[in-house]
């Protein structure tokens, strides 16, 4: 067995002092270790990393796909919904624009009223009007003159779908009037006129015909 000699004796005794020396700092530092790897390594920490780099790469790149998944969905469901409202209500697939004329007119004869027409070939109003008049048949003309045949604007509105106000622009753009709703008086004028040229007082004509002193008044006023 080779002997040390006293020099690497001293060597080797300093070398087991040092160790010594940074075992013990080693262990005295050891509770602050320990404190630093759970700050860094707690749970809630590690599930927040893990996630983000979980999520980060996928959201990058999904979203063009998310938008292009999302219109398919979209499609998908409307043609499930025409087949379902087939099979349920017997109605006939859905026209498309490019459908002859006489297509487009006998649809539209067969739905009556020009917003189910529009919903049925998947256009907007105006575009579902501008197909039927390419094709020969004015809807708006169409209901103008029903209006001027005693249809109020809120039958034609439950019948074709636009609201009231609507229906009351198209027959306005036709070039028709439409008087407002309260200018109709519901009191007989030439009767006030009347009492009044025979000497009735205002207070008099307004108690016999069951309407207010101001009413009575302005109408005389306004003939004057």
């Amino acid at each position: 067995m080779c002997r040390l000699t006293e020099e690497e004796q001293r060597l080797l005794s300093e070398a087991e002092d040092n160790l010594r020396r940074a075992q013990a700092a080693y262990d005295k530092l050891a509770p602050l270790r320990l404190k630093e790897t759970f700050e860094v390594t707690s749970p809630r920490k590690l599930a927040q990393r893990q996630k983000r780099r979980t999520l980060a790469p996928v959201e990058s790149n999904s979203q063009p796909k998310d938008v292009t998944k999302n219109r398919e969905t979209r499609k998908f469901e409307q043609r499930s919904t025409a087949r379902l409202r087939t099979l349920i209500y017997g109605e006939p697939p859905k026209a498309s624009p490019s459908m002859e004329p006489p297509e487009l007119l006998e649809l539209y004869q067969k739905l009556a009223s020009i917003d189910v027409f529009a919903s049925r070939l998947e256009v907007t109003r105006q575009t579902a009007l501008s197909l039927l008049k390419s094709a020969g048949k004015d809807v708006v003309e169409e209901i103008s003159q029903e209006w001027e045949n005693g249809s109020s604007l809120r039958d034609l509105s439950s019948k074709h779908g636009p609201l009231p106000q609507t229906i009351s622009r198209w027959i306005k753009s036709t070039g028709r009037q439409i008087k407002p709703r309260n200018s109709n008086p519901k009191y007989d004028q030439s009767l006030i006129l009347k009492l009044s040229a025979e000497k009735w007082s205002i207070n008099r004509i307004a108690k016999h015909m069951g309407i207010s002193w101001a009413t009575v008044r302005r109408t005389i006023v306004s003939n004057m």
